[in-house]
């Protein structure tokens, strides 16, 4: 009988202490956040999906190594390593990190340790020598304690700090995301641009000579009265129309260039002289991956981005409610307190405390 009835009473302990964990876990207050719901049909493929050029594989966040080009890579890798906005989104992602740890550092005890010397009268003292018709002292009093205090989350605001503070450090890792978005897709347009416009000027060369050498064949059988003056004015037109294409071309391939510098982080003058010789495109050598529509939404940045600064708000409020209610911390203390330093560490000296 005995032993049953241990059992029964450690039973119920076991109850009663699963009950008050649950009551404590319910006391936390404001709103929990739920995600928005994806919009019916997202998770369907894509309206534009072509089996014979695209696959819904998701895209990698290296999308650029899809071209499998060395030179894109290596740009694209200088582009983001010299963006010093990128450098700054980073900094922020790294500051919102170390607010996470700090949210997180609430759930653990907080310990402080004091040592020092102080020179003068208490006021607590002063009442005590005047009851006992003494006059104030003024005394050394010194100090050597160990404190530490932990705070019972009964309101989840701890709870909700960590959730805030998670929740805005995805916010920014979106937003530094969003910026290496917008530096590889320049450094890839610009970088396309100009090898695009390099091929075009081949075929702009090609055309003058071809349009050149009809000229002077038109000239030579005029010479030779087998056509009109028509025909000869005609063909020189030809050639001067092809001739004047060029410098536009030129025009539009040294912008380009100037503006591939400029995601690069270069001066005019420090412009990649080797691209003068890239006059193919870079293209795909696989199916395209472009995912579903569910994976677009994740994929974007601002999208992400908005969607965690929501979450983030929704944990505030909670943080915000939880304040309007005690704050309950347990606090313990060790050390020694005398007015000779040679009884700091005697049991004369010594003091401690233990208390909500």
């Amino acid at each position: 009988m005995t032993s049953r009835s241990a059992i029964i009473r450690s039973r119920r302990t076991v109850a009663t202490g699963a009950v008050i964990v649950a009551l404590v876990a319910g006391c936390r207050v404001g709103p929990n956040y739920h995600a928005p719901a994806l919009p019916p049909g997202a998770e369907a493929p894509l309206v534009s999906l072509n089996t014979t050029a695209e696959t819904p594989i998701r895209p990698p966040d290296a999308w650029w190594r899809l071209y499998n080009d060395a030179r894109l890579d290596a740009l694209v890798q200088e582009a983001l390593q010299a963006n010093r906005t990128l450098a700054a989104a980073d900094a922020n992602f790294a500051a919102a990190r170390a607010v996470l740890l700090e949210a997180h550092a609430e759930r653990y005890p907080s310990t402080v340790a004091y040592a020092g010397g102080i020179y003068g009268r208490d006021a607590v003292t002063d009442e005590i020598l005047e009851l006992n018709g003494h006059p104030p002292q003024t005394f050394w009093l010194y100090e050597d304690i160990i404190q530490s205090a932990y705070e019972v989350d009964l309101f989840g605001r701890v709870h909700r700090a960590i959730e805030a503070a998670n929740a805005n450090a995805d916010s920014v890792r979106a937003a530094r995301d969003g910026v290496r978005v917008v530096v590889a897709a320049e450094t890839a347009r610009a970088y396309a641009s100009v090898c695009a416009l390099g091929e075009e000027l081949d075929v702009a060369h090609h055309s003058l000579d071809v349009v050149s050498h009809e000229a002077d064949i038109t000239l030579k059988r005029h010479e030779a009265g087998g056509n009109s003056v028509y025909d000869v004015t005609r063909a020189q037109a030809l050639v001067a129309q092809a001739r004047s294409s060029i410098p536009g071309l030129e025009g539009q391939r040294r912008a380009a260039l100037f503006e591939l510098t400029a995601v690069l982080g270069r001066t005019p003058v420090e412009a990649p002289k080797d691209l003068d010789a890239c006059h193919t495109p870079p293209r795909l050598d696989a199916l395209i991956p472009v995912g579903d529509g569910a994976a677009l939404i994740r994929r974007r940045p601002d999208v992400r981005q908005a969607e965690r600064r929501l979450a983030a708000a929704t944990a505030e409020i909670g943080v915000a409610t939880a304040d309007l209610y005690p704050t309950i911390r347990l606090v313990g203390l060790y050390g020694g307190a005398a007015v000779q330093l040679s009884q700091l560490n005697t049991n004369d000296g010594r003091t401690w405390g233990v208390g909500p």
